[in-house]
């Protein structure tokens, strides 16, 4: 069922950078082993310094600004997508945030709202 690896954490990082994830979950992992051992890899990919967390249950890649020097958080598109993808959900963004996505807008909408 699972794959037998000795070595998972390096493994799930290597899916990470294959599959070019921003905002990811145990759950987008839990082909390669059992959701704790998932997350206890996670967690020692944040304390390496490998990535970062993002909320609770979310974690994200390191980004940096080559402009300034900085680190740079995931947008919220990237988030409600990780979201979505750990609860099986299909989400279509609100028509305010699909105009300005598109280009026929350029207002930002203040509240991220998805279907």
């Amino acid at each position: 069922m699972y794959m037998k690896r000795k070595r998972l954490t390096p493994q799930i990082f290597a899916e990470i950078k294959r599959k070019n994830y921003m905002v990811f979950s145990c759950a987008d992992f839990v082909f390669l082993a059992p959701y704790k051992t998932i997350s206890k890899c996670l967690e020692r990919l944040v304390d390496q310094g490998r990535i970062n967390r993002v909320a609770s249950g979310l974690y994200g890649t390191i980004k940096i600004n080559v402009h300034f020097n900085a680190p740079l958080e995931p947008t919220g598109e990237e988030i409600a997508e990780a979201i979505a993808r750990k609860f099986g959900w299909r989400i279509i963004p609100s028509p305010e945030i699909a105009l300005n996505l598109l280009g026929f807008s350029t207002q930002i909408p203040a509240c991220l709202c998805y279907i």
